[in-house]
C-alpha cells in the first residue's frame, strides 16, 4: 500500500534552467514524533520516478542502514525528489560495522544518519534512513530534473504530460 497520495501534476520552466517541477503533493500523513525538520532529497533514476509518482514510496528491505527510505541533504543525483521530513529520534552511524548499523530502529530510533566523509558512503556525502514514511510530515514535494543543458527526457514528458 502506498504511503503518499498524489495530485496536480504540473510542468513549468523555472529560471530558464530547464528545471521541471512535476508534482505538487496533497498529503495526509500523521503520527509525527518530535525531531528536527530538514529539507532532504531522494535521488533516483527516471524510470523509478514513474513508480514513485504512481504508487508512492516504499521502504527498501535492506541497505547500508537496514530497512527504510533513504534520503540525503545533499543534492547530487540527476533526478531528485525534494521533501521536508521530521526525522524524529536520530542515531548517528559513523563507521562501518557500527553496533546499531542495521538495528537502530529496534533501539527506539526513528532515523539513522551517516555523517559526511566518515568512510561509509563512497561519495563522501551524508545519508539518512527514515524507518517509517508514515512518521513524515511532508511540507512540500517537488520532483526536480536539472539543471540540464538539454531538454527533459521524452520519456518523462510523454509519461506525465496531460495527467
Amino acid at each position: 500500500m502506498p504511503y503518499l497520495k498524489y495530485s496536480n501534476i504540473l510542468f513549468s520552466n523555472i529560471l530558464n534552467l530547464n528545471v521541471i517541477c512535476l508534482l505538487t503533493c496533497i498529503y495526509c500523513l500523521a503520527r509525527l514524533r518530535n525531531g528536527m525538520v530538514y529539507k532532504m532529497y531522494h535521488g533516483t533514476f527516471e524510470k523509478t520516478i514513474c513508480k514513485i509518482l504512481t504508487k508512492g514510496f516504499y521502504p527498501s528491505k535492506c541497505g547500508m542502514l537496514g530497512q527504510g527510505v533513504y534520503l540525503s541533504r545533499d543534492l547530487e543525483e540527476k533526478v531528485v525528489i525534494r521533501v521536508k521530513v521530521n526525522v524524529g529520534k536520530v542515531k548517528t552511524t559513523d563507521c562501518q560495522d557500527h553496533p546499531l548499523q542495521k538495528t537502530w530502529h529496534d533501539e527506539g530510533y526513528d532515523s539513522a544518519w551517516v555523517p559526511p566523509n566518515c568512510g561509509m558512503v563512497k561519495s563522501g556525502l551524508e545519508e539518512t534512513c527514515v524507518w517509517d514514511p508514515n512518521q513524515w510530515q511532508l511540507i512540500r514535494f517537488d520532483l526536480i530534473l536539472g539543471p540540464f543543458s538539454h531538454a527533459p527526457s521524452r520519456f518523462l514528458l510523454k509519461k506525465f504530460k496531460g495527467n
